[in-house]
């Protein structure tokens, strides 16, 4: 039988028992804020789409959202500007036939046959813009000597270059096989389509030799394009993933307004920019989306894609309405950019002093707001060690470290503020991804980057694609630069 307890001893228990009730609080508490933070991260996970994220516009499946511009109205009307390009339709500098149309009174007339339409005179005129789909198929007849008075023998004419075989293909026809490849048709749509339109019995070993061979005869080429990469001042790097023979592996992109060069890598990251070769040997200015690996080359200068940033801004906004600084973050971009746009239009390339020094500032402001709405995480003795920090944070803390990066394109107007152009060069693979499926081999996936590097290198220079792989095939293919 236990004695009865005196009042220092009932005190003590009770202290104990407090003591243990208020540490299960204390873990209970850090259980629901991890529960809290962890229902948070799901929700913006499930929120995330191309729109919000730098999630790619193929992961958005069904629920793809409906496309918005991140940048501020300009307040100009809809449509062309004044002074712009057209790009509609005009007039052919090359007429092939005229068709006449008269009057049906004229036509109608018993006297139209000695008149023939003299008496009226052009009223409206119209054109027509058409193909003609047909073949044409040359027989090359070479001719010999029966006998030769002069040098004896029986001497025969020469076929001229590229007319080996029996029967060859031609190189219109080797540039549209190529070209339909690159648009995306596999081998199979592409015999199928040559042969449902032209009528030419063309295999699929066919197709692929066509393509291997353009790729072996522009491949001299790709040296001189990344040499030509590496001495710029300014390029756009980019990278996406590509399925060949059923695993994941990564296409490289390294680009300026003159040259595109892609590679294929097993790895994304760091290796993967060394194996392209560009990035290792550049000393100018990388624009990128601001992935890690990007910063592991310390002699180039950053320069940040400004609607990646703007992503991740809507997707704080759409997760945390609560939080100010990311919409006073998004205004602030939209803003530079409108002004830099203007200055440009008026033909200036460097903005005042007075809004460097202003925005300078308000960068400053707006990320003390973000980090006074956002508190780092406060260790409890529940669970030690270094606290997660938060999607959020991380981003207000990259902004922070990074912002001669995030306003070089302000302060360096050769600088673009989107990594767009290095996005369009590896655009079309998923296009191709989606017609044709898997690349087949790794030969098959370089053969075809090295070929769309040539030609969207060419086109760059004024060169269609059609063209420039039709100088490809007749050994010309530097024809469509100025090396």
């Amino acid at each position: 039988m236990v004695g009865k307890m005196t009042d220092s001893e009932i005190i003590e228990m009770l202290k104990q028992q407090n003591q243990f009730l208020q540490i299960t609080v204390d873990g209970l508490n850090e259980n629901i804020r991890l529960l809290t933070e962890e229902i948070a991260e799901l929700k913006e996970k499930l929120n995330k789409n191309s729109r919000n994220s730098s999630k790619p516009p193929s992961s958005d499946g069904l629920n793809k959202p409906n496309p918005k511009s991140l940048r501020k109205k300009s307040g100009k009307k809809a449509g062309g500007q004044k002074g712009h390009k057209f790009s509609n339709l005009s007039v052919p500098k090359k007429i092939d036939r005229t068709v006449h149309h008269y009057p049906s009174k004229c036509l109608k007339c018993p006297l139209f046959e000695k008149c023939k339409g003299t008496i009226c005179v052009p009223a409206e005129k119209r054109y027509t813009v058409d193909i003609i789909v047909k073949t044409d198929v040359v027989e090359h007849l070479a001719y010999r000597m029966n006998t030769c008075a002069l040098e004896g023998g029986m001497p025969k004419a020469a076929f001229p270059e590229g007319v080996n075989a029996h029967i060859q293909y031609g190189h219109n026809l080797n540039s549209l096989i190529v070209n339909l490849s690159m648009d995306g048709l596999s081998a199979d749509h592409i015999h199928k389509t040559i042969g449902n339109i032209f009528g030419i019995p063309l295999s699929q070993g066919t197709v692929i030799n066509k393509i291997q061979k353009c790729a072996e005869l522009v491949s001299p080429i790709m040296s001189k394009i990344k040499d030509k990469l590496i001495q710029s001042s300014i390029l756009n790097f980019d990278e996406t993933g590509v399925r060949v023979e059923g695993k994941t592996k990564w296409v490289h992109s390294s680009s300026n307004k003159q040259f595109t060069y892609l590679t294929l890598s097993e790895y994304r990251g760091k290796i993967g920019m060394e194996e392209n070769g560009v990035l290792p040997l550049f000393k100018g200015i990388a624009v990128h989306d601001c992935w890690k690996p990007y910063w592991k080359f310390p002699d180039v200068k950053h320069g940040i894609c400004g609607v990646h940033i703007l992503r991740e801004l809507v997707g704080v906004i759409e997760n945390h309405p609560e939080q100010k600084w990311p919409k006073m973050f998004q205004d602030m971009l939209n803003e530079l950019y409108i002004l830099k746009k203007s200055y440009v239009n008026c033909g200036r390339n460097q903005l005042d002093n007075c809004y460097l020094d202003y925005y300078d500032l308000k960068y400053d402001e707006i990320i003390r707001i973000a980090r006074k709405e956002n508190p780092p995480p406060v260790i409890t003795e529940v669970k030690r060690g270094r606290k997660k920090r938060g999607k959020v944070l991380a981003l207000i803390e990259r902004l922070a470290c990074l912002k001669d990066s995030m306003l070089l394109f302000v302060r360096n107007f050769e600088v673009p503020f989107t990594n767009n152009s290095a996005e369009q060069t590896i655009r079309n693979l998923k296009s191709k991804s989606k017609v044709a499926g898997n690349f087949r081999s790794d030969d098959g996936a370089k053969w075809y980057l090295t070929i769309r590097s040539y030609i969207d290198s060419a086109r760059k220079h004024g060169v269609n694609a059609f063209e420039a792989v039709r100088l490809a095939f007749i050994e010309t293919p530097a024809l469509c630069f100025r090396f």
